[in-house]
């Protein structure tokens, strides 16, 4: 007897359960792909990081739809105004701008806030 045959003799025994297992897995694998489907992503909650992605992407349309958005939900955050000023001052209208720094100012007067406003304002007198 060769060794593959002893092999064989060996293996013989195994045979029925090796062809049950065989079975109950592709039995049981649509039911392990229905259970655990993935499911197709979300789309993402509107944050503030967003706003900044889009602002650095020079999306600034975007960025102002979604920092609207986002300030509507939270109209008394200085975010909002700051994060629109400062779109408004990438787009050139720097009225607009102006407002929104004033706005975030009022709303949080912090030393940044009244750089941002400061700024925005000398750079509408130069440009007159």
């Amino acid at each position: 007897m060769s060794d593959t045959d002893e092999i064989l003799s060996k293996l013989r025994p195994f045979v029925p359960w090796m062809a049950f297992t065989v079975v109950a897995i592709l039995m049981l694998l649509p039911v392990y792909l229905w259970w655990f489907e993935p499911t197709p992503p979300q789309s993402p909650v509107p944050s503030w990081s967003q706003v900044s992605n889009l602002f650095d992407q020079v999306e600034y349309a975007e960025a102002l739809a979604l920092a609207e958005q986002l300030e509507s939900k939270a109209p008394d955050n200085y975010y909002g105004p700051l994060w629109k000023g400062h779109i408004f001052l990438a787009m050139g209208r720097l009225a607009e701008a102006e407002a929104q720094f004033a706005r975030a100012y009022e709303l949080f007067p912090s030393k940044a806030n009244a750089e941002n406003l400061e700024a925005t304002r000398r750079r509408i007198a130069s440009s007159e």
